[in-house]
């Protein structure tokens, strides 16, 4: 920076950065909070995919333990048990899949609330930078106006004054 710039010219710079600066804090803030969120997804997505990718053996097994006839009692037993097993099993993938795909649903919900804000406010800033732009052109205008007005009486008034010379000299010059 030049040692010529003055103290409001120094002062309007800081105003600046620390405008950007609080922009980019901004901006930080929400890439931080949608990175939590999607992160939040991930681990919900992936706790699904693991119970859905889980083992599924024994549901085949409990198929073909039933259709053995031949079954002894405590085969019949220990079949009921892998059922009990079984059922536990898919009880807890199913509440995995749940809890996963509320999570899933509340993040989505965030982002579209915080994608329906952020269009608010960009709408909000548009309407403002228009109206801004409207109340310029009208101030323009009235500054132009203004310009034309004082530009005709300076003329008028420069013509009454060179027709005022004008009469002087020829009064002046009728004397001599």
């Amino acid at each position: 920076m030049s040692k010529n710039l003055s103290r409001a010219e120094l002062l309007q710079t800081v105003d600046s950065q620390c405008e950007q600066l609080n922009k980019y804090e901004r901006k930080l803030r929400d890439v931080v909070q949608a990175y939590k969120g999607l992160l939040k997804e991930k681990e919900a997505l992936e706790s699904s995919l693991g119970a859905l990718s889980s083992n599924t053996a024994p549901e085949a097994d409990l198929s073909k333990s039933d259709q053995d006839e031949g079954a002894s009692d405590s085969e019949t037993a220990a079949s009921l048990h892998e059922r009990e097993e079984s059922g536990d099993s898919l009880r807890k993938k199913l509440v995995t899949l749940t809890v996963a795909l509320s999570t899933v649903t509340q993040e989505k919900s965030k982002m579209e609330t915080s994608f329906q804000n952020d269009r608010k406010q960009l709408k909000q800033s548009l309407d403002e930078a228009k109206e801004f732009l409207e109340n310029e052109k009208e101030r323009r205008k009235e500054q132009e106006q203004e310009l034309n007005d004082k530009l005709r009486e300076v003329t008028i008034n420069h013509n009454n004054i060179q027709q005022t010379a004008s009469n002087v000299i020829s009064k002046i010059r009728h004397l001599m």
